[in-house]
């Protein structure tokens, strides 16, 4: 780890440690690029959304999966329509592949095996 990396790391608390997947995201980065796969579930669609400069709705700013328009129709409408439930099992079935992080780390924050492989890291690097 770099010597700034660490810096930062050493500032945080144990629960802010626990909970910074920025390590585990910025070192399976690689192993993404190599073999571009859903390596874990993501919550594009269900917990945040991307809407365009024309009031688009969309479940995140990779996937170009227009679930309506909020000129046309109300929020709620959109987010319980059809085919919001059509998008987000699209996106249950791992279907989409991206490693932007502004979908990959709240995802990878909800996931035990990455809070675990948290604590693990943490023990094993003696920063307790």
């Amino acid at each position: 780890m770099s010597m700034i990396a660490e810096e930062y790391y050493l500032k945080q608390t144990m629960r802010q440690r626990i909970n910074d997947v920025s390590i585990y995201y910025f070192l399976h980065m690689v192993e993404f690029q190599k073999s571009p796969h859903r390596m874990f579930t993501c919550y594009s669609g269900t917990h945040s959304f991307f809407m365009d400069a024309y009031g688009n709705i969309y479940p995140c700013i990779m996937l170009s999966k227009r679930i309506g328009n909020i000129l046309y129709s109300s929020f709620d409408e959109l987010w319980f329509s059809k085919r919001a439930y059509e998008v987000r099992r699209f996106i249950k079935d791992k279907k989409c592949y991206c490693w932007t992080p502004c979908e990959t780390c709240p995802s990878l924050s909800r996931d035990p095996k990455v809070l675990l492989w948290n604590v693990k890291e943490i023990v094993r690097r003696g920063m307790m």
